[in-house]
């Protein structure tokens, strides 16, 4: 995908790019680029590394999995809260506060 291509460009356009660094290894690397491109080549690396890696893709996922966690959760407490009313037909609910 686009994406893909996208943080393998800048990986490519980074890393190992001249004779000289063709040596060197990650964090040579990024002890010798400017800062801007160091930090660009470390936040892709994050993204993509392999099995230990993808931490920020891995990240971001599990902020929106505990959020519909916490959306779930909130349901099944407001559903536990809530109890037909004697004076209401039983499709009809309230919502009991203590």
């Amino acid at each position: 995908s686009q994406d893909f291509d996208s943080l393998h460009d800048v990986c490519t356009g980074l890393y190992r790019t001249s004779k000289r660094s063709n040596e060197w290894s990650y964090y040579t690397h990024l002890r010798h680029l400017e800062p801007r491109k160091a930090l660009s080549l470390a936040t892709t690396h994050m993204m993509i590394q392999g099995m230990s890696g993808g931490d920020l893709l891995r990240m971001a996922n599990n902020m929106i999995k505990l959020r519909q966690v916490q959306q779930l959760e909130d349901q099944i407490r407001i559903a536990n809260h809530m109890v037909p009313h004697k004076e209401q037909s039983s499709k009809e609910r309230m919502i009991q506060v203590m």
